[in-house]
């Protein structure tokens, strides 16, 4: 059934990615516009779920993409003793430089979220809870 419903999350994210874009990019056009700069940068270091070498680079192209964050580097996580071969890829830490964040756990939110939008719509069967 979840494969019925891919095509519809995969929509759906195109949808909600567009409207941040426009909430990211008028957020950076009042900055300019504005006398008083209300931008706040961190760098923060974020350790994905991405099982794979393409949800590692649609994420990182979808925070490139997102005006205020750009992506400095990705390391992949060290494989631990007995990891399981499917999921080499969990874990692997992206360096994201974040304009207009209120702080560094707020900025690891909204990329966590961001994260399981574009994984739930990529996966057939969805991000696993």
């Amino acid at each position: 059934m979840k494969w019925l419903t891919w095509p519809l999350r995969i929509i759906g994210f195109l949808f909600w990615f567009a409207g941040r874009l426009l909430a990211t990019n008028l957020a950076v056009v009042k900055d300019v516009l504005t006398r008083r700069q209300q931008s706040s940068p961190v760098i923060v270091a974020y350790r994905t779920m991405c099982d794979s070498d393409l949800e590692v680079a649609l994420f990182t192209i979808l925070i490139s993409l997102t005006p205020g964050t750009l992506m400095l580097a990705v390391r992949d996580a060290p494989h631990a003793h007995g990891a399981d071969p499917h999921h080499g890829h969990a874990g692997s830490r992206l360096y994201v430089h974040v304009m207009y964040a209120e702080d560094r756990q707020r900025a690891l939110a909204e990329l966590a979220n961001d994260e399981a939008k574009l994984l739930w719509a990529l996966r057939p069967g969805g991000v696993p809870r």
